[in-house]
Formats: structure tokens, C-alpha cells, sequence
């Protein structure tokens, strides 16, 4: 793979996380309380870290 690619396919990545990140955002009120579970990773390495808006 050359340095190009890779760094398209970063791109490609961390975008698609950025804008998901922006629908939840969105989604939201101004007076919601956020509530933050599932922090601790599981098995040592798997993490599914949840936001609750309330």
C-alpha cells in the first residue's frame, strides 16, 4: 500500500466517525443531561463507551 493510499483511507476513517459523531449532536436538546456508561474496556482492550442524552 503506498503512503497515498494509506492516508486517503485515514481520511476515510476518521471522517466517517466525525460526522456520525455530528447526527447525535444534532439530535439533541440544549437543556439534555449526558450520561456516560460503558467505559471500562472490556477483556483488556474492547471499549464500547455509550452516551445517554436525557
Amino acid at each position: 500500500m503506498t503512503e497515498y493510499t494509506y492516508r486517503v483511507r485515514q481520511l476515510q476513517f476518521w471522517r466517517a466517525r466525525f460526522f456520525a459523531s455530528t447526527y447525535v449532536l444534532g439530535a439533541s436538546y440544549e437543556g439534555d443531561k449526558v450520561s456516560v456508561y460503558n467505559k471500562a474496556p472490556v477483556l483488556g482492550s474492547l471499549t464500547m463507551t455509550s452516551y445517554l442524552l436525557e
